[in-house]
């Protein structure tokens, strides 16, 4: 392997992977994961943690290895799985901890709207008695009642009101969710990955309330590092773009520790999607495809605009999300025992613009130029992307994964 004036970099782990629901990229579509993880393998991102759904009384232990054996020889990097759980039932104890046995620590909150019987913040306070010592939740604060009036007006405003789309969460109620969902989980036994965190009034409501909840970390989105509401023909994420200031402050939050990882926040959509609203809510769809420009977006916009260091690059995007996953040093790392996950860019290069992304997907990531480009991707030591364009097979493997104690 020549790596004269090259960066060698672990490849980057996405612990925050949802697929479910989501047309061609839906696991039980044809394409499925198989889809989503070669664009991944394109972006140098080798390792997946992706939803997997479990119903109420359902054995965690045999939909987990009925899970694993669906996806094997479908996968092109490695991966493992959340429970997605969108609502409470007495049984749902005994299924964690069965889970956490099969190798699978986590489970998924999703944001669910406010007519739910059980938006996530309601599931996550009647879940945390129940769960297992470091088992990890992922959630969100965005189902604040306040957006609930927005998210209505949104299906007659479609393409009328562009900016009622940014207004649906303000930095302030954001900001308020956070410092709420820090208070209520206090003294909490599990693990919190608070997910798309995109405001500085957010980031200073954990600074102050971190102290009572040491165990909530931050993860921010790629979206929100490349994208902010001046910008030309943003796209539609979820939660919205902010500012520009709000977006250094991400990036400040990265190298100073405030928060601890970056997820792609993957979720493509095809032009008429995205373009049009949900046929069963009325609200505008979002969401883009950001795995297959991973580490070029973070080197491009982070590492060669000097917002972030190369150390927090390989912190933020493989050894923090690996160990918080439960999944370090074998993935996350450089080091001898690991897993030889290793992604080759030069700094020296630019990955040039294509003009359609993959297929009809909307993946604006792949319309930019980057200082930066991916030269080689090696999966377990085998080579598994070159320049662009994936040469090895569909070799994932799921991994079983140990409770975090990060």
């Amino acid at each position: 392997m020549d790596c004269d004036g090259k960066l060698l970099l672990p490849g980057a782990v996405d612990i925050s992977l949802n697929l479910l629901n989501n047309g061609p990229f839906d696991p039980d579509s044809e394409a499925g994961l198989g889809l989503a993880t070669e664009q991944a393998a394109r972006g140098g991102v080798t390792t997946v943690v992706a939803a997997m759904t479990l119903d109420p009384g359902e054995p965690a232990d045999s939909a987990i290895e009925a899970q694993a054996r669906a996806d094997t020889g479908k996968a092109f990097v490695d991966f493992g799985h959340h429970l997605l759980l969108t609502e409470w039932d007495p049984g749902r104890g005994k299924q964690l901890r069965s889970a956490t046995e099969a190798g699978v620590p986590s489970a998924w909150l999703p944001c669910q709207g406010m007519d739910s019987p059980n938006p996530s913040p309601a599931l996550l306070l009647a879940l945390l008695p129940e769960v297992p010592d470091d088992f990890l939740l992922l959630a969100s604060p965005f189902d604040a009642a306040a957006v609930a009036s927005n998210l209505n007006r949104l299906g007659d405003a479609l393409g009328s009101e562009p900016d009622l789309w940014r207004e649906t969460l303000t930095p302030a109620q954001e900001a308020a969710a956070v410092e709420a969902l820090l208070r209520h989980t206090a003294g909490s036994r599990a693990r919190i990955l608070l997910q798309g965190v995109t405001t500085h009034l957010s980031l200073e409501a954990y600074r102050q309330g971190r102290d009572r909840s040491q165990r909530v970390h931050l993860a921010a989105s790629l979206p929100h590092l490349l994208f902010f509401d001046g910008e030309e023909a943003a796209p539609r994420t979820w939660p919205p773009a902010r500012g520009r200031n709000d977006q250094q402050g991400l990036y400040s939050a990265l190298e100073d520790g405030t928060c601890h990882l970056i997820t792609g926040a993957h979720k493509p959509r095809t032009a008429a999607q995205a373009n049009g609203a949900d046929p069963q809510t009325g609200i505008p769809m979002q969401g883009l495809s950001t795995l297959s420009r991973f580490y070029q977006a973070l080197h491009g916009d982070g590492v060669a605009r000097w917002r972030l260091s190369l150390g927090t690059l390989a912190h933020v995007a493989a050894a923090d999300p690996a160990k918080l996953a439960g999944l370090y040093p074998r993935k996350g790392s450089l080091m001898p025992g690991s897993d030889a996950d290793i992604v080759v860019l030069d700094p020296q290069q630019r990955t040039e613009p294509k003009a359609d992304g993959k297929g009809d997907f909307l993946a604006p990531l792949e319309a930019r130029p980057y200082d930066g480009r991916i030269e080689r991707v090696y999966l377990r030591g085998s080579l598994l992307s070159e320049d662009d364009a994936v040469v090895g097979k569909p070799a994932g493997e799921f991994l079983p994964r140990r409770p975090s104690l990060r």
